[in-house]
């Protein structure tokens, strides 16, 4: 466990990244509860994601990205009514489920990879970090599949690295298909 705080605060971001691009699996906080970070276009880092996870294959995972850019670069955000309601919720907790491009795993798509989940998070050291990275990374929840969200780093046994950020919100992100006409609220 590293414990992250202002002394050490870059230190863990370059540390977070070259376990990111070792195909490492994180716990790191974000805006809502832990979330375990993987490179979304690394298909080992994300199979490896799904077995700490205990989720089975084919279930699609958030990604997060650090601005609209590098969502433009996973998903499809051509309308400006789409770009201008999607910029009134974002950064924070609110996963938009898009068109998705080819930037990403399969593995994190849902539909047969036709969707993206897409989520800028409001939390500075996430911003950072993926900033960081240079690119998108998965955003699930922490917690086994099935299981209570961790809201306190102590709770995660199941990453490779796991940074505590302290004590998460606990709320998670609303989830609004933009595929379908109305948009439809998932939670």
């Amino acid at each position: 466990m590293v414990k992250l705080g202002e002394e050490n605060y870059f230190e863990v971001i370059m540390r977070a990244v070259a376990a990111l691009r070792e195909g490492k699996v994180l716990a790191v906080p974000t805006d809502t509860v832990y979330g375990l970070a993987a490179d979304a276009t690394n298909d080992e880092a994300v199979k490896r994601l799904f077995q700490i996870k205990k989720r089975e294959e084919g279930k699609p995972v958030p990604v997060f990205v650090d601005s609209m850019e590098r969502a433009k670069h996973i998903a499809f955000i051509e309308e400006k009514t789409l770009e201008s309601e999607l910029a009134r919720r974002w950064p924070g907790s609110f996963t938009a489920i898009l068109y998705a491009r080819e930037a990403v795993s399969l593995l994190v798509r849902g539909r047969g990879g036709l969707t993206v989940g897409v989520r800028i998070p409001d939390h500075r050291f996430l911003q950072d970090f993926i900033r960081a990275f240079g690119g998108p990374i998965t955003g699930t929840s922490a917690n086994r599949s099935g299981e209570k969200p961790a809201t306190h780093a102590e709770e995660i046994k199941n990453a490779d690295v796991v940074i505590d950020g302290g004590v998460c919100d606990g709320t998670p992100s609303t989830i609004v298909d933009f595929t379908v006409v109305p948009p439809r609220i998932i939670r």
